[in-house]
């Protein structure tokens, strides 16, 4: 559905996600986050990143939490942008990761988290940045891994704007990462093209729900990304989307398109 989860194994066998939750259906947590992480064997996340608080990024964790609270999984922490809107949506879910005993970490840009060979780098949001004080989209924690050969730049719902301050105080940050988590679910207000010429991904990621009431993705965005000639996979058509690293090259297949 119209859902943003995206889960990461590293080379050193830890594992991590960036978001879960869905504007389709409320327990997202239980019936299809919690689930897939027990397929993948996965007994402990190291980190639950969270772009910005919008329901279809993050109501699918406090189910999560439940599963900590019955010993089932266990979650080194929270990470939350140091600058986004204090609302009600934030402190709760700030608080449910708390009384699940689940430290809660408000990091800045800049910040680098080290991972084996990989490194997290959170280039966004920041509290002088003034797109993030207008548009909470904007204030999404942008966060850029890498180790060896391969990258990928997570965006969340990040629009023109805050792709702007990327391009102007980021740039070499985000140049050549091989993946790009496609921003908005594809909008229209995403993927300009000199942001594209920058990151110059071999691979786009877009998710969004099949028939989606928002019109995600837009066909402008595909028209940038052809253009590009970035290969596109997008949930609506392939279901859940796997990438695994091959030395160079990249392997990626679709739930929707196995046998």
């Amino acid at each position: 559905g119209q859902v943003e989860c995206l889960y990461l194994q590293t080379g050193n066998g830890h594992h991590y996600l960036c978001d879960a939750g869905s504007s389709f259906r409320k327990d997202t947590g239980t019936w299809q986050v919690f689930p897939f992480l027990k397929y993948q064997g996965v007994n402990r996340l190291e980190l639950v990143f969270v772009t910005h608080c919008d329901e279809d990024h993050i109501n699918g964790l406090a189910q999560l939490f439940e599963q900590v609270c019955e010993n089932q999984l266990e979650i080194g922490g929270l990470v939350l942008p140091s600058w986004c809107p204090r609302d009600e949506a934030f402190e709760a879910l700030s608080l449910a990761a708390r009384q699940s005993g689940i430290p809660v970490y408000l990091l800045k840009d800049g910040t680098s988290i080290q991972d084996g060979k990989g490194e997290f780098l959170l280039l966004k949001p920041v509290e002088e940045d003034a797109c993030s004080r207008e548009n909470r989209n904007d204030a999404s924690l942008v966060l850029r891994y890498k180790e060896e050969d391969f990258s990928v730049l997570f965006t969340g719902d990040l629009e023109t704007e805050g792709e702007e301050y990327l391009l102007s105080e980021k740039r070499e940050e985000i140049e050549n990462c091989r993946i790009l988590a496609v921003g908005h679910h594809g909008s229209s207000g995403s993927t300009s093209r000199e942001f594209l010429r920058r990151v110059s991904p071999d691979l786009a990621l877009i998710s969004c729900g099949r028939n989606n009431s928002y019109g995600h993705p837009s066909q402008e965005t595909l028209d940038r990304l052809r253009e590009a000639y970035v290969s596109v996979f997008r949930t609506d058509e392939s279901g859940a989307v796997e990438v695994r690293p091959q030395g160079r090259q990249l392997a990626v297949s679709g739930y929707l398109d196995r046998s």
